[in-house]
């Protein structure tokens, strides 16, 4: 439970802050190419920004050095929030979070188990 509640208000945080500076829809399609490539790709890059043993100084500098023109000021500054917080182990809850919050406005994601199977036409009629 207060997983999701950091979540919601760094998302809802960090969202705002942005719609002032690069847009919302900017910034919440930078997050998810940022977790599907970065952070998908490059694991101990979060493992080394969660690592207790590292100063932050080294942390920010790894930061600024990874994120560079092809990602957002903003972003940088989310991450290197993160890591003094200590919360940067909640990265990937918070882009959940803003993912399913903001990412398909009116939009919603659902998974439908039935004991038997749908035709063509049932499913035409559950999406709409």
């Amino acid at each position: 439970m207060i997983e999701a509640l950091v979540a919601k208000r760094y998302g809802d945080a960090y969202l705002a802050a942005c719609r002032r500076s690069i847009g919302a829809e900017p910034a919440i399609e930078e997050l998810l190419e940022f977790r599907g490539g970065l952070v998908r790709t490059n694991p101990e890059f979060l493992k080394f920004l969660e690592s207790v043993e590292i100063p932050y100084s080294e942390k920010y500098r790894l930061i600024d050095r990874i994120i560079t023109d092809d990602y957002s000021a903003e972003l940088r500054s989310l991450l290197k929030l993160l890591v003094e917080r200590q919360r940067i182990d909640r990265l990937r809850d918070i882009i959940e979070y803003i993912r399913v919050t903001y990412a398909h406005p009116g939009e919603v994601e659902a998974v439908i188990k039935t004991s038997f199977l749908l035709d063509v036409g049932q499913l035409r009629e559950i999406k709409e």
